[in-house]
């Protein structure tokens, strides 16, 4: 019996370890599932959050990564709202702000630092309004809203990134960009004050390397302002159509192009001058129209490792802006008087980008370097009740600049970017008085570390 014990102990002390390595095998198999299913929980969390990539800067980087106060509306923010023009989403971005003087808000203040209106003197804008590729800064009209993937705003002093126009901030419209799948959708609204949209969007690939996107919006409404004098309603009304096309061509696995076209059909009245902010009286009651062309083309080219990109674009903008000078009618009082002010303007606009970059993965480093040239021509004629002759000026900037970003990886989570820009800054601007010549040099530069 004893040696039964013995050999029955003898064999169960080996089954009770091979038992635990069984189970030791188990838990350290389970927990290296667990551990691998983990990551790969985080790595598809990680893969599922969505990208917020701020375009605006010199070159194109996460919101996180920015090292520059930056705020963006997105898609769905935009939607909620209901904006029809940049005015609209005003309220949702600290220390912005707009002055209207006109149908729309067409001047705008980040952090106080922007202009109020224009009228007879040309202006060199502090805030830089950018609409995909094309800057359409001083010329607010434009900033409606359809078919936008975001609105980034650009705080505090951007010259580094887009040079003198940008001394108090940047605001950018970024169109949705073509699909390769069919989307369409079309809307109908209507509202208080007999107000209106019809809006339409198609996108899909026309072929294997071309896909297109088709938008247009036309608003309509009749305003807030009831003219008492003329016996309306709509002297203040709203009446704008918007259409753009954008097209992206992929050449090749290493080169793309991409070509928007924009239209604009702005017919705003302006009557807004009033003696008990109740009702108008004017008998001429003013207008804020505009007629725009633009289109941009980008090309892109990818080799070793690197990027080149060159970006064009042109605008074309005829803008009428007039208003009821007396406020009122011919008869309200003996000494009344009566008076109109108008001003037209022909806008041209052109400018041609070039970046060469090295293409960078997480945790590099990386670096930009590039050049810039915009040239401009304003034509102005004012006409005045009370001036003798129709006022004539012309103001023809131009900028030629160079400029360049270095990003030093530390690690991970920490770089330092340090960028620099010089632009040379000529204006000539001649009037029915005279003639003049300005220039000067814009040298800026900055650097931010940031830790994400």
């Amino acid at each position: 019996m004893y040696n039964k014990s013995k050999k029955v102990l003898f064999l169960v002390k080996p089954i009770a370890v091979s038992c635990g390595l069984l189970c030791v095998s188990s838990i350290s198999n389970a927990q290296s599932n667990d551990l691998t299913n983990n990551t790969e929980v985080e790595q598809a969390n990680l893969a599922s959050i969505e990208r917020i990539v701020v375009t605006a800067d010199l070159s194109q980087r996460d919101l996180s990564e920015l090292p520059a106060s930056a705020l963006v509306l997105n898609e769905q923010s935009i939607r909620v709202r209901q904006a029809l023009h940049l005015q609209d989403l005003i309220g949702m971005v600290p220390n912005l702000n707009f002055s209207s003087g006109a149908s729309r808000g067409k001047f705008i203040q980040i952090r106080g630092i922007g202009e109020r209106s224009q009228f007879a003197e040309p202006i060199n804008p502090s805030i830089g309004v950018l609409l995909d590729d094309i800057d359409i800064s001083g010329i607010g009209g434009l900033a409606t809203i359809h078919d936008l993937a975001q609105v980034e705003v650009l705080s505090g002093p951007q010259s580094v990134a887009t040079g003198v126009n940008s001394v108090g901030g940047i605001v950018k419209l970024v169109s949705n960009a073509p699909t390769n799948n069919l989307y369409a959708n079309a809307s109908v609204s209507y509202g208080q004050f007999n107000e209106s949209r019809l809006a339409g969007t198609y996108s899909n690939a026309v072929s294997d390397n071309v896909s297109t996107r088709l938008s247009i919006q036309q608003t309509k409404s009749d305003g807030f302002v009831t003219n008492d004098f003329l016996k309306r309603s709509d002297t203040n009304g709203i009446d704008e159509t918007t259409a753009k096309a954008i097209t992206t061509i992929s050449i090749n696995e290493n080169s793309s192009v991409d070509i928007n076209l924009y239209k604009f059909d702005i017919n705003n009245g302006y009557d807004a001058f009033s003696l008990d902010n109740t009702v108008t009286l004017s008998d001429q009651p003013g207008f804020d129209r505009l007629d725009a062309t633009a289109g941009s083309l980008k090309y892109k080219y990818r080799f070793s490792e690197h990027e080149i990109q060159v970006t064009a674009f042109s605008l074309k903008a005829d803008t009428e802006y007039g208003y009821d000078e007396d406020w009122t009618f011919v008869g309200i009082h003996p000494d009344g008087y009566s008076s109109i002010d108008l001003y037209e303007r022909e806008i041209t606009r052109t400018g041609i980008d070039f970046k060469f970059a090295n293409i960078s993965h997480g945790g590099e480093s990386s670096y930009l370097i590039g050049a810039n040239i915009t040239n401009n021509s304003e034509d102005l004629l004012r006409k005045n009740t009370f001036l003798d002759n129709d006022y004539l000026s012309t103001y023809k900037p131009t900028n030629q600049s160079i400029f360049g970003q270095y990003v030093h990886a530390f690690n991970d989570k920490t770089n330092l970017t340090s960028a620099a820009r010089i632009e040379r800054f000529n204006a000539d601007f001649e009037d029915s008085v005279g003639s003049n010549n300005l220039s000067d040099t814009l040298v800026a530069a900055s650097a931010a570390i940031d830790y994400t």
